[in-house]
């Protein structure tokens, strides 16, 4: 194959979708309307300029909350359901619902330590 095929094929690549086969605590009529899709490296850094607390260093709490926001999306169209400046509405929610979303938004986009365990292995 030639290296203008691969490339052509590479930038076609859809991001992967994890759905949410949880029910999110309270709010049952969202069970099998979520996902969380792969974020493009992009949108990686920007989740972690966003994370930047009021003394200039990486919140640990903003940072779930813009992995969140960039990644979650509705099933049925995978538009994304917050902005990046809907930041301090996803903090509102607590670490009970936070925390298991922004694990599986880092899944899926290979942050998680089973990734990085991987890509030590290769």
């Amino acid at each position: 194959m030639r290296a203008s095929e691969a490339k052509v094929l590479l930038m076609k690549r859809k991001l992967k979708e994890f759905p949410i086969d949880w029910s999110i605590d309270g709010l049952p009529e969202l069970d099998g309307q979520l996902s969380m899709l792969e974020m493009p490296m992009q949108e990686i850094k920007n989740a972690s300029d966003l994370a930047e607390g009021r003394d200039g260093k990486p919140d640990e709490m903003l940072i779930m909350a813009a992995m969140i926001a960039k990644a979650l999306v509705s099933r049925e169209d995978k538009e994304r359901l917050y902005t990046d400046n809907e930041l301090e509405q996803i903090t509102a929610w607590g670490a009970m619902v936070m925390k298991p979303l922004a694990e599986l938004a880092a899944k899926a986009s290979g942050l998680d330590k089973e990734a990085a365990e991987n890509a030590k292995k290769n």
